[in-house]
């Protein structure tokens, strides 16, 4: 069995070579912190906003989880005209940690450093996230404090300490700070704590969380009237899944020859406050409560309209979630294609490997089948959410798909040590 300072050492190299290859991607890239990803300008206005000292994080479609504006805000008051710098290696130093913590994850449940060691050199050369490592986003951050819970909480369902459980609580409640699509996770891991952990725990796991969201649910109930728990607006989502302006684009084929990325859906209708619902008025004008009702309504009466469409939106959802990769509808064939290599290569061994696992001992391995249940809900009730499943499941994936590389691998190794002597 190795031992502790081993384990030492190899976290050191781990985070090294993670912050190596994100500081040669963003060198080699070429790319600003910017125009990767469109919702970059939005957070830099908003932490500008903060800085003014105006906490609105209204944004028409729904209000901002609160915490990567407010990491932004302190990187500015930081560190002021260099205020980028800070926030991207911030970012860069945290992704690193979180490639540790896939090391740690893959250990506690393989009990196998090969297999932890793989995990961990997978996660780093993994393409899908490494653009949103400097790129001013939610996502690495997110992503970062989610691996972290992960750990933690695997570490919990198996020692059942207070020091597990508030740790556990703590980086969920980060992550849930941060972006919010998780809240639907959070159901089921209730559930899964009050069969394997004692009540107290549960309850302590629960208070945590809560007290996190104080701050900024104050301060919305102040400006909005509406306690938020991160986010608040949801049913955005409902409408930007079932609408007439989104249909087109969210139910286009796929098509083998498309040369070049194609634009994402036109979102207007729950981000342009002037915009005209038909049949509804300008409900993008309201306060934020009644504006989150009014949407329910508008995507519910779309359903009711449009059976035949909704049935296609679900089959589609259904393919998006089955298949790993980018979105076919929007980019290029050649991107599309070789992204969906890529996942076949973590969706498939990991998919085996989870299978055999789950037979042997299904509390063991709950976490990941959690994680597939929470983004099929995603995928299937709102519409396909690619980066969401990146994010928040992926890494899982590639810890399992390791299991069947290390396999893979063994043989050879052993082949050539008989050889060498």
């Amino acid at each position: 069995m190795i031992k502790n300072y081993q384990h030492k050492y190899l976290y050191l190299s781990i985070f090294l070579i993670c912050l190596l290859s994100r500081l040669l991607f963003k060198l080699i890239s070429g790319y600003n912190n910017f125009e990767l990803f469109g919702d970059s300008t939005r957070y830099d206005m908003l932490s500008d906003r903060i800085l003014e000292g105006n906490f609105d994080l209204d944004i028409v479609a729904f209000i901002v989880a609160p915490l990567y504006p407010y990491f932004l805000v302190l990187c500015k008051w930081v560190a002021v005209e260099n205020w980028e710098l800070l926030a991207v290696s911030s970012q860069f130093l945290l992704v690193s940690l979180s490639s540790v913590y896939i090391y740690k994850t893959a250990y506690l449940i393989f009990k196998s450093t090969e297999v932890a060691i793989i995990s961990a050199l997978i996660f780093i050369i993994y393409p899908m996230t490494l653009w949103y490592n400097f790129t001013l986003t939610q996502e690495t951050l997110f992503q970062s404090f989610f691996i972290i819970f992960c750990f933690h909480f695997l570490e919990l369902l198996n020692t059942h300490t207070v020091k597990s459980t508030i740790l556990a609580s703590v980086f969920f409640a980060l992550a849930f700070l941060t972006k919010s699509h998780i809240t639907v996770l959070l159901p089921i891991l209730l559930g899964i704590l009050l069969i394997r952990i004692k009540f107290s725990k549960t309850v302590l796991f629960v208070i945590v969380i809560l007290i996190s969201t104080i701050p900024h649910g104050l301060v919305n109930k102040k400006l909005h009237g509406v306690y938020s728990f991160s986010s608040y607006g949801s049913n955005s989502l409902l409408v930007a899944g079932y609408s007439d302006e989104t249909y087109p684009c969210l139910n286009s084929g796929f098509k083998f020859f498309r040369t070049n990325q194609q634009k994402t859906c036109d979102l207007d209708l729950i981000f342009h406050q002037p915009y005209i619902t038909e049949g509804f008025g300008n409900i993008n004008a309201l306060p934020i409560y009644e504006r989150n009702r009014a949407r329910q309504k508008v995507a519910f009466s779309w359903i009711k309209e449009n059976p035949i469409k909704f049935i296609k939106l679900k089959l589609n959802g259904l393919i998006r979630f089955i298949l790993p990769g980018l979105d076919f509808r929007i980019y290029k064939f050649s991107t599309w294609f070789l992204s969906l290599i890529i996942g076949m290569l973590i969706y498939i061994p990991a998919y085996i490997t989870l299978w055999h696992a789950v037979k042997r001992d299904f509390w063991q391995h709950v976490l990941p089948i959690s994680l597939i249940i929470t983004i099929a809900i995603i995928f299937l009730v709102f519409y396909p959410q690619q980066r969401f499943r990146v994010i928040t499941l992926e890494p899982m994936l590639i810890i399992y798909a390791s299991f069947v590389y290390w396999k893979l691998l063994k043989p050879k190794l052993r082949f050539l040590n008989i050889e060498s002597n």
